[in-house]
């Protein structure tokens, strides 16, 4: 059986329209359309741990080693990258997000040559997961 590891992924915007009401001076109440506006998220980090799961069950057992090199990017919900790293030779990450449309995001990992990924559980999601800017743990 090859070797498992596991990773993750996030995704979402906010598009605000609005008719705005208003009154001409000859009394006739019309409607204005807005034009959509993109309303944008605060910059923030995402940060978890890349590892080989040895046991094939979802949690970060003490014998499982941490993976370096593992690269881990973030989309927002126009799909836009807005942040790309790598895991350290611990196997932690920490993804800077500066200019994401919400601060809804799709996070992915990429599966390095002969892993898969491992199956989700208490201690890891999938290889592509929805987070928001700022949340931890996310492995």
């Amino acid at each position: 059986m090859g070797r498992h590891n596991k990773f993750i992924s996030l995704v979402v915007c906010v598009v605000v329209a609005s008719a705005v009401p208003f009154v001409a001076s000859f009394r006739q109440a019309q409607t204005v359309e807005a034009a959509p506006q993109v309303v944008p998220a605060a910059a923030g980090v995402v940060t978890g741990v890349v590892y080989e799961d040895r046991a094939v069950n979802g949690i970060l057992d003490a014998g499982d080693p941490r993976l370096a090199g593992v690269t881990v990017s973030a989309y927002d919900s126009s799909g836009s990258n807005v942040g790309t790293t790598a895991s350290g030779a611990d196997g932690t990450y920490s993804l800077a997000v500066a200019s994401s449309a919400t601060a809804d995001l799709r996070v992915e990992f990429t599966t390095p040559p002969g892993y898969m990924p491992s199956f989700a559980g208490s201690g890891n999601g999938t290889s592509v997961q929805f987070v928001e800017v700022g949340e931890t743990g996310v492995n």
